[in-house]
C-alpha cells in the first residue's frame, strides 16, 4: 500500500467521509468489492451522499455482497433525490429492462430517468453493463414503443408506489409524468435522427 493510499485508510479509520468515500473508489477499481462496499457504507453513514450510487452498484452487481435488487434500489434512489445523474441512469436502465419480482418493467420512468440523465450530461456507456449509451437505450425504448398497442400507451391513470417515489424524488420526473402522452409521440417520430427532447419544454 502505497503512503497516499495508507494516509487516506488512516483518516477513514479516524471518520473521515470523504476519506471513506475515496478510498471505497479506489478499492472499487482495485477490485477489492469487500473493503470498496465496507467503506461506502461507512460513508454514506456518515453523511457523504455521493457514495449512495456506489454503494447502490455494488449491491446491484453482487460485488462484495449477495446481489440484492431491494438494497440497490434503495441506495439508487437515494442518490436520484441527491440529484447524482448516473443513479438516474441506473433507474432509468432498470425500469426499461425490468427486474422479474423486484422492479416491474415500466417505459414511462424509463424513459423519464433516462431524459433526466441527458439533462445532466450523462452518457451512460462506461457505467452500463452492456456498454450502451443513452442513446442506444432511448432507441431500446422506443422500441419497445413502437410495439406496444395504441391504447397501451395511455397510462396516465395508473399509480404505483414505483411512478409515485420517482415523481417526488426529481421535479423533472413528474414535469415528464404529466406529459408522458405527447413526448411518447414525439419520441417515436424524432428518436431515430438523435434529436433529444427536453422534458422541461413541455409544459
Amino acid at each position: 500500500m502505497s503512503d497516499d493510499i495508507a494516509g487516506i485508510k488512516e483518516q477513514a479509520e479516524n471518520g473521515d467521509t470523504d476519506a471513506q468515500y475515496q478510498l471505497a473508489v479506489i478499492y472499487f477499481y482495485d477490485a477489492n468489492y469487500e473493503e470498496s462496499l465496507k467503506f461506502g457504507i461507512e460513508a454514506v453513514q456518515g453523511g457523504f451522499k455521493e457514495a449512495l450510487y456506489l454503494v447502490g452498484l455494488l449491491y446491484e452487481n453482487g460485488l462484495g455482497t449477495d446481489e440484492n435488487m431491494d438494497t440497490a434500489f434503495d441506495y439508487y434512489g437515494r442518490a436520484v433525490e441527491d440529484g447524482h445523474r448516473l443513479a438516474h441512469y441506473a433507474f432509468g436502465r432498470l425500469y426499461l429492462d425490468g427486474r422479474e419480482g423486484v422492479i416491474p418493467q415500466n417505459i414511462d420512468l424509463a424513459i423519464a430517468h433516462l431524459y433526466r440523465a441527458i439533462e445532466m450530461g450523462c452518457d451512460g456507456s462506461a457505467d452500463d453493463p452492456d456498454g450502451k449509451t443513452l442513446l442506444q437505450r432511448l432507441a431500446q425504448a422506443q422500441d419497445l414503443l413502437e410495439n406496444m398497442k395504441p391504447e397501451s400507451l395511455d397510462n396516465s391513470h395508473l399509480s404505483d408506489k414505483f411512478t409515485d417515489q420517482s415523481a417526488a424524488q426529481d421535479p423533472a420526473v413528474a414535469l415528464y409524468l404529466k406529459n408522458r402522452q405527447t413526448l411518447k409521440e414525439a419520441i417515436i417520430k424524432s428518436l431515430a435522427n438523435n434529436v433529444i427532447i427536453n422534458p422541461h419544454l413541455m409544459n
